[in-house]
């Protein structure tokens, strides 16, 4: 089973926490996919709060791909 984030990130205010809790939630051999918008304008007003290239993305799953 996997989940799936897509265009939610961008609108997340701890998007770090964010994806702590769906990893927490996944299964070990599970799939987590993000897809978030880079290069869109700005949408949802005030609450679209950043962009994340694809090393961000890795970032943000750095602890669960460390494990």
């Amino acid at each position: 089973m996997g989940l799936v984030l897509q265009a939610v990130l961008e609108h997340v205010v701890d998007p770090h926490r964010c994806v702590r809790e769906v990893h927490s939630g996944a299964r070990p051999e599970g799939l987590v996919y993000a897809e978030t918008p880079f290069m869109q304008q700005v949408h949802g007003g005030r609450y679209d709060f950043m962009r994340f290239s694809h090393l961000g993305h890795r970032r943000l799953s750095a602890d669960r791909e460390n494990q």
